[in-house]
């Protein structure tokens, strides 16, 4: 899973945990060339933490070929 070379490396996003309606901060834990990889490593991510903390694959604010996983910061 080679992971994408972004400019701004771990970077704060707001997304929406399912358990939430409003939009939370969550980490940019690593970034992705591709949908593919990132959902594949958001899936063994979510495997290792399955208290929810892990994000889906989200577009990076600064370039939108590239997929951030996200995490909760808690």
């Amino acid at each position: 899973m080679p992971e994408a070379s972004a400019a701004g490396r771990n970077r704060w996003y707001r997304v929406k945990w399912p358990d939430q309606r409003n939009l939370s901060p969550a980490w940019a834990e690593k970034y992705f060339d591709n949908h593919t990889e990132a959902f594949d490593y958001f899936e063994r991510r979510r495997g290792e933490h399955p208290t929810g903390r892990v994000h889906r694959p989200v577009q990076s604010h600064e370039k939108p070929t590239v997929w951030a996983v996200c995490v909760d910061p808690v």
